[in-house]
């Protein structure tokens, strides 16, 4: 299946109704308050999430193999990871460090 044909059936509001639906008879009354309640926090913390990781995703794209035009070699990951990382402390990024090294450091990498 490509991924253009895939389908992605999941609800995280969907999910929170189902699990506050057993238990419904403790909420009483505040069910669909509290329900609705969860729901926003579900999507204010995906949309935060999502914001960091594109930025995290853009920076990781734009660097991943710079270095080999940059230094003009083939031993350019660990160089194009200096230079994303030296961007991150540029513009006060540097929650991302880790895991844009990991990313730039083993894009190449297939497991099965």
């Amino acid at each position: 299946m490509r991924l253009a044909e895939r389908k992605n059936d999941y609800s995280g509001e969907k999910e929170i109704a189902n699990i506050l639906n057993s238990y419904k008879h403790f909420l009483k009354n505040d069910f669909s308050s509290y329900c609705h309640h969860c729901q926003r926090l579900y999507q204010y913390s995906l949309t935060l999430l999502l914001m960091k990781e594109n930025r995290k995703l853009a920076i990781c794209a734009a660097f991943h193999d710079l270095d080999i035009w940059v230094s003009r070699g083939m031993d350019y990951l660990s160089n194009s990871s200096e230079m994303a990382i030296d961007y991150c402390k540029k513009n006060q990024l540097n929650f991302l460090f880790d895991e844009i090294n990991f990313v730039i450091t083993n894009h190449h990498k297939i497991e099965k």
